[in-house]
């Protein structure tokens, strides 16, 4: 234990009672001490700060470090305006600054990284103790337990819990707005009622209620109270053994025990409401009322939790509405500037929370709001460890307190160009006036990789180099990905390796990490650094040094070398030198891999299914066309029209194709190619997630059709495939002819243009961005129009339904994705017995378990069943031996007839919901024995590896004494196959049977993340008629407090049929992902009524992903 600590603890009341009755009967009371006080205390002080102290070394002199401390300790007692002295301090005596005797202020951007990362070996310091014995979560000095409780608090503020609290905050802003409004033309003072609003609305996710400040325009007992204990607590920073003390003391601790009654009124009475809006408290309530037993340190954890929620959300909010105001307000200009950005997001008079979340240029006011008036001024207190670190070149001893003051980070020039100055556009357009944007961290910690540590040790593991520093840097705009140039010190143990390097990782946002585990994205370019860039040794590549990935959280780190380089320009175009070496390389690195056949063998390499589905094409398009209208010339127009209407049938035909196959990079285009100076590799081609085995001539067309003007492909075009020809053909072993290469860029040439319409609604919109999609599109249309290419443009046909094959019952190749799922699904429906059953075997072979649920459920009856996230894998029988059931799969006749058994222990639960809280259940025994006899067409989807089957189910499902008989029952049954996230997309899935033998299967999804267009795929049939498959399906739904269903609206296209669903029975589920990211997954037999009269029953899902 250190001394601070010590000083802090219960056993030192004593030791200071013992300490003073002993001096006093043997010292005091002879004499007159009192009159030599003030001598003796200057004595101690100075002897300790000159003579015991370990920090000597920090400033100049013994007169500079009295007079600084002094000074540092009067000011905290005062004005509270340390962190300006302290930049003071830094200017006069440099990075190190003593604030104590055993504390340091350190001002060198390198401290940044080394005591304010996850991968800090710092702790927190003795002041997080000042809360004792209650323990919020920023309190807590025990990483262990800081992140379980943290995991809790993930869940209170994750995408899905932001959305829910979206309409009170936009409710407490219009309050503000119209207080606002009401006194206009009066002097306002806007801290205050910044305070009033975002203390009202953190009351509100705190407490359950409002404080009523906006609302009655008066500051409430809590804010004034809190204002007092937060200046006490600022007061106790430099002298945190004081704190307990003094509150200790009657009278002077009267404050402090009236405020933490009125947390804990607040916190109790919140705990009896029973809110029906959501709010952060209920996610902190419900894991505490999960202890057992629950004990007095959790209750007091809770209410300082409570605390924490207000405190965290209202007064940096306030604090940084108030200095934005301040500049919008003393600089007309910028707040123009800003209006023209965000204005357009507010055209329909609703807030758009997820355009104004993504706006680049909202997000540069806040930055540089942030950068010159951070929350956290002087920065958070840290501890270095026992045996002392280096920072920088500076070695800090052991039990060293530590800050980092971001206000003098902030503001200096070796950080920030004109660091005084209010300039947004340094986070936008003029990158060049943030010199290291590393150190901007203005909540005083930094993540660099959330399942891998980039410390010297690793990085020396991965280089075999002895690495003893490392600054990483973010390098690079990409959404879906972080990446970090690497600034690396060596020791002298070995000889130095590179400078730097590079490591790219998975985004830490965690909508754009869902949307690339479920792409695939991640997976596709990690193998390719580990399996297909080996052999590639002269290839255009970066070198590898080290490639490791997390199976089951999808977490990756791609370390590679650092080819610094020279990006061309997308918009002006390559010049013909650039062009000349990018056609050249392009072409030996194709010529290189066609030497390794093997490639091809790799499963993951093959495309399974095509670009894009058709309907997502379709929608892409219509938001081309309403973005740019008359800048889309009329004859470009009608060539992109005419590829969408022939996409499907031309990307089979891509597909089908005898052309020349081999390693295809996907995007070549001038910003994924470096161009390096002399010495070095001449290109480096990066961002290989798109790559795939297939037509190579994709590249080059796409080269040709975007990263040159037209008028300069007239000239040169032939040219540059004439290079790309000669170079393939030196490195190949198979013979291409000039005339194959000219017939390929012919039929690739549409390819920059589906890139071109894509990427316009995938990414955020800015003015560059619009003028690089137009000049993609135009550029792509000249292409097609100068290789006749609408003359190969296969014509618009309507494609037959795909259907399985028999095969396909069986189980199939597993991939290595970790999230690869093959999963056999059933439902039945009896309306008159009013009960419906679902089954679901989901094998996941790259997880620790398999998962099986066999559930019956209905308005009069439990929800009862087998319910197991662990389930044995089971062997290509697909029986699955559970710890206490045994369940059996068989296509006793394959896509016809097909058997599913359960028998063994299972669970009722008299409330379904309880199973989306995580309940328990009561034990039953369980028994069921189904066959399921097709009824319909076997569906194949286009855009997935899966198939659907009406059927009629015949058989029974009992437990304990309850049994159900089911006789022709309608049914539905599914089989699926490929990488399956759960927590990527919502969804609703659907299966219906009208009475009068029409079946439909809709689905309507939607990916996490991105402004990405729904899916919206199925099919209805009817014996006797040609299946239609629907292409425009759309759901509304809404769902119960409880997390059950209450009502569904479907809508499709070309059948102009609605579908109003009412669910009967629920049988939900929780899905908890590997990483912590939870969905609820609530599931129902429901009855249905067309906009046409009919009616019908059916199961559907509903996948909502928190």
């Amino acid at each position: 234990m250190d001394v601070l600590t010590l000083l802090q603890s219960p056993q030192s009341y004593l030791w200071a009672v013992l300490l003073g009755v002993t001096l006093h009967l043997t010292l005091l009371r002879y004499g007159e001490w009192d009159s030599s006080a003030p001598s003796l205390i200057s004595a101690f002080f100075t002897t300790q700060l000159l003579l015991l102290g370990f920090l000597t070394a920090y400033t100049p002199s013994w007169t500079a470090v009295l007079l600084a401390v002094l000074h540092v300790s009067a000011l905290g007692m005062s004005k509270l305006h340390l962190y300006e002295e302290v930049q003071a301090l830094h200017r006069q005596y440099g990075d190190f600054v003593r604030l104590g005797p055993m504390e340091l202020s350190i001002a060198d951007p390198r401290a940044i990284q080394a005591v304010n990362s996850a991968q800090t070996p710092c702790t927190k310091g003795p002041w997080y103790n000042g809360m004792r014995p209650r323990v919020a979560l920023q309190n807590s000095r025990d990483k262990q337990e800081h992140s379980h409780r943290r995991k809790v608090w993930d869940r209170g503020f994750g995408a899905k819990s932001l959305r829910d609290y979206e309409p009170r905050v936009v409710s407490y802003t219009t309050g503000l707005m119209n207080a606002i409004e009401s006194q206009k033309g009066t002097p306002l003072n806007v801290t205050d009622w910044f305070n009033f609003y975002s203390f009202d609305v953190m009351g509100d996710l705190a407490f359950g209620k409002s404080f009523d400040m906006v609302k009655n325009g008066v500051k409430h007992y809590f804010m004034n109270s809190l204002k007092t204990n937060m200046t006490m607590a600022g007061y106790f920073k430099h002298v945190v053994w004081v704190a307990p003390i003094f509150r200790s003391i009657p009278i002077l601790n009267f404050e402090h025990k009236r405020f933490w009654n009125f947390v804990n009124s607040q916190v109790d009475e919140r705990m009896k409401m029973k809110p029906d809006k959501p709010d952060v408290f209920s996610y902190l309530l419900e894991e505490y009322e999960k202890q057992d037993p629950k004990t007095a340190q959790s209750l007091l954890n809770l209410q300082a939790d409570a605390y924490l929620i207000v405190v965290a959300g209202s007064d940096t909010t306030a604090a940084t509405l108030t200095t934005l105001f301040f500049h919008l307000s003393t600089e007309p200009h910028l707040l123009t500037k800003l209006r023209e950005h965000v204005d357009p997001l507010f055209e329909s008079n609703e807030v758009d929370a997820g355009a104004l979340s993504r706006s680049k240029h909202l997000d540069a006011f806040i930055n540089e709001t942030l950068r010159l008036h951070p929350p956290v001024p002087s920065g958070v207190q840290r501890l270095t460890p026992p045996e002392g670190m280096m920072i920088g070149d500076t070695f800090v001893p052991g039990n060293t307190i530590v800050y980092v003051p971001l206000y003098t980070v902030f503001r200096d020039e070796r950080n920030f160009k004109r660091p005084e100055e209010f300039l947004p556009e340094r986070w936008t357009t003029n990158p060049e006036l943030t010199v290291d944007a590393s150190v901007f961290v203005p909540f005083s910690s930094v993540m660099v990789a959330a399942q891998f540590e980039l410390s010297p040790k690793w990085l020396s593991k991965a280089l075999g180099f002895d690495v003893v520093g490392a600054r990483p840097v973010r390098i690079g705009t990409g959404q879906i990905g972080e990446v970090y140039r690497i600034e690396l010190e060596y020791g002298v143990k070995t000889r130095a390796g590179p400078a730097s390097v590079v490591a790219k990782m998975a985004s830490l946002d965690a909508d754009c990490k869902a949307f690339g585990l479920s792409s695939g994205l991640y997976q596709r370019e990690v193998r390719f650094y580990q399996e297909v860039a080996p052999l590639m040794t002269t290839g255009p590549i970066p070198t590898v040094y080290r490639v490791e990935r997390d199976e089951e959280s999808g977490e990756f780190v791609i370390l590679m070398s650092d080819n610094a380089g020279r990006v061309g320009s997308d918009i002006s175009g390559a010049t013909l030198e650039e062009a000349s070496l990018a056609m050249s390389e392009l072409g030996r690195l194709h010529g290189l891999i066609l030497n390794h056949v093997s490639v091809e063998k790799h499963g993951w390499m093959r495309r399974t299914r095509p670009w894009a589905p058709t309907e997502n094409m379709v929608e892409y398009w219509k938001r081309f066309k309403e973005r740019y209208g008359d800048r889309i010339k009329p004859e470009h127009r009608e060539i992109g029209q005419k590829f969408i209407d022939s996409f499907e049938v031309y990307h089979a035909g891509l597909d089908a194709s005898s052309a020349p196959r081999g390693l295809v990079h996907g995007d070549y285009r001038l910003d994924n190619i470096l161009f390096g100076d002399s010495g070095g590799m001449p290109l480096t081609l990066v961002d290989w997630q798109t790559c795939y085995w297939g037509p190579i001539l994709h590249d080059p067309s796409y080269f040709l059709g975007l990263a040159v003007t037209p008028e300069f492909r007239r000239e040169h075009g032939e040219g540059l495939l004439k290079i790309y020809h000669e170079a393939l053909s030196a490195s190949s072993p198979y013979p291409i002819s000039i005339h194959e290469c000219k017939a390929g860029v012919r039929m690739h040439s549409f390819t920059g243009m589906r890139q071109a319409i894509t990427a316009a609604s995938l990414v955020e919109r800015t003015t560059r961005g619009d003028d690089l999609f137009l000049t993609m599109f135009e550029r792509s249309c000249e292409h097609v129009v100068d290789t006749k290419a609408l003359e190969v443009l296969p014509p618009p046909v309507p494609v037959p339904h795909l259907e399985p094959k028999e095969l396909d019952e069986e189980m199939h190749p597993f991939s290595d994705h970790p999230l690869h799922n093959e999963s056999w699904y059933f439902d039945v429906v009896d309306i008159d017995q009013q009960v419906g059953v679902w089954v679901r075997l989901g094998v996941i072979p790259n997880q620790s378990g398999s998962w099986y649920h066999a559930l019956i459920c209905g308005p009069h009856i439990p929800t009862v069943g087998v319910i197991d996230f662990e389930a044995p894998h089971p062997a290509k029988d697909l029986v699955v031996h559970g710890g206490e059931y045994t369940a059996t799969h068989e296509a006793e006749v394959p896509l016809l007839k097909y058997r599913t058994t359960v028998k063994g222990k299972g669970v009722a639960f008299d409330d379904p919901a309880a199973i989306l809280q995580g309940g328990a259940g009561r034990p039953v025994d369980v028994q069921m024995d189904l066959l399921f006899e097709t009824d319909g067409q076997p569906y194949q989807w286009r855009r997935a590896t899966r198939y659907e089957i009406p059927c009629k189910v015949t058989g029974t499902f009992s437990w304990d004494d309850h049994s159900f008989t089911f006789t022709k029952a309608r049914g539905q049954r599914d089989h699926s196959w490929g990488p399956r996230d759960w927590w990527a997309a919502d969804w609703v899935w659907t299966a219906f049977h009208l009475d009068d033998g029409t079946h439909s299967h809709l689905v309507h999804a939607k990916a996490r993340g991105g402004d990405y267009p729904h899916l919206g795929v199925g099919y209805v049939q009817k014996e006797g008629e040609p299946l239609v498959e629907m292409n425009d399906v759309k759901a509304a739904a809404e769902m119960a407090a409880n997390g059950l269903g209450v009502s569904t609206t479907i809508t499709m296209a070309p059948l102009p049929l609605t579908f109003y669903v009412k669910p009967v029975g629920h049988a939900p589920l929780c899905l908890m992902a590997k990483d912590g990211r939870v969905a609820k997954f609530p599931r129902s037999w429901a009855t249905i009524t067309t906009n046409d009269g009919r009616k019908g029953v059916g199961w559907l899902e509903w996948n909502i992903n928190e």
